[in-house]
């Protein structure tokens, strides 16, 4: 019910209501103090009509103040609400955020370490191997040569031992032949039995052993080439012994084995 309706009703309950006795019996003075309208109908309704808008103009502003402040409070509780869902929202996201951050960060630092010890690994094993097969190379370089100046410088005695035999050879054997070649020729002070037989004892008795021990067709015959062999063999052993006394004396003095 609006308000123009209850005003309407009010002025129609007061134009039908009983009018007051005009003859009546002259009534006692009123207390305005009490009653301000002094007992007239229409003041005390139009009072009571002010004092009911009055009442339900109050009583609506009450509501209004009582819904607005309702209205303000749930509005606050909600920007609160919702400023509180924001900032766990914020603080969940950025904890969410800030773990798999960190997990990645994590993971990030973890496979960098474990490929940078890996390529690590792989430089030294790789720069051990190429120095070990370089000190390997070294060595058999320096092996090599050793083996090298041992085989030039073996091969330099042997030169040289082979030079010195050839010549002592050819020496020996230039000997052999010159006395071979050489033309008989008789030593001073010696008998002269090819020349004078008969001037010297000796030479009856050399033309003796050589006519009957050593002659031709008898077993004297070959006592001769025999000594001359045994010659033979004395003197290259000893040619022989003087090359390896030659050849320990090289090896003491190069501290070859």
């Amino acid at each position: 019910m609006t308000l123009k309706r209850l005003l309407l009703i009010l002025i129609v309950l007061s134009l039908i209501a009983p009018a007051p006795a005009v003859f009546a019996a002259p009534a006692a003075a009123p207390n305005y103090q009490t009653d301000p309208c002094g007992g007239d109908f229409l003041c005390k309704t139009v009072l009571a009509i002010y004092n009911f808008t009055l009442s339900a103009i109050t009583g609506i502003l009450n509501i209004i103040v009582s819904v607005g402040e309702a209205m303000i409070a749930a509005l606050v509780w909600i920007i609160n609400a919702a400023v509180s869902i924001i900032q766990w929202l914020g603080n969940a996201v950025g904890t969410i955020l800030s773990f798999f951050a960190e997990l990645i960060i994590s993971v990030i630092n973890w496979v960098l370490n474990f490929i940078g010890g890996v390529i690590v690994l792989i430089i030294e094993v790789i720069t051990t191997t190429i120095t070990f097969i370089l000190a390997v190379i070294q060595n058999v370089i320096e092996v090599i040569e050793i083996v090298a100046l041992v085989i030039g410088i073996v091969v330099q005695i042997t030169i040289k031992v082979t030079g010195w035999f050839g010549q002592v050879i050819a020496i020996f054997f230039g000997i052999i032949a010159g006395i071979n070649g050489a033309p008989a020729t008789p030593i001073p002070g010696l008998p002269q039995c090819v020349t004078a037989p008969l001037n010297s004892e000796i030479c009856a008795l050399w033309y003796m052993v050589d006519w009957t021990l050593i002659a031709d067709g008898t077993p004297g015959a070959y006592l001769v080439p025999i000594i001359v062999l045994m010659i033979d063999l004395v003197i290259i052993f000893y040619v022989v012994s003087s090359i390896f006394k030659l050849v320990r004396w090289f090896q003491s003095i190069y501290g070859v084995v």
